[in-house]
């Protein structure tokens, strides 16, 4: 099955959200069902307008979502260390008279703000 003949995006419906067709209930809401621990079948009786293959759906186009992320590491799969962002910024500080002359002081250096 392919998800594309049961999952939309509209900016009309839901802010551009992936939604199933003819309805307003979106991709994500299904998925933390799911994740929640809810069954296809639960989902399909709470929401008797939809489909066991519309859960399907969410979770085949959930799966191609999933396929092409990137990393932000760069490095596969893996995921950057924890804090290892927030390390790597230099801490900003103020300092009195900065407003007067526009200049930032960081822990690091001072230069001219733009």
């Amino acid at each position: 099955m392919d998800w594309r003949e049961r999952i939309v995006i509209d900016p009309a419906v839901l802010v551009g959200k992936p939604v199933i067709r003819g309805t307003r209930i979106a991709v994500e809401f299904v998925i933390d069902l799911l994740g929640r621990g809810w069954t296809p079948e639960q989902i399909v009786r709470e929401f008797d307008h939809l489909a066991a293959e519309d859960v399907q759906a969410c979770l085949a186009y959930a799966g191609e979502v999933l396929k092409s992320e990137r990393t932000r590491s760069g490095r596969g799969t893996e995921a950057p260390p924890a804090g290892r962002d927030q390390a790597a910024r230099p801490k900003v500080t103020a300092r009195a008279g900065d407003a007067s002359t526009n200049v930032v002081r960081t822990s690091r250096r001072s230069r001219p703000c733009s």
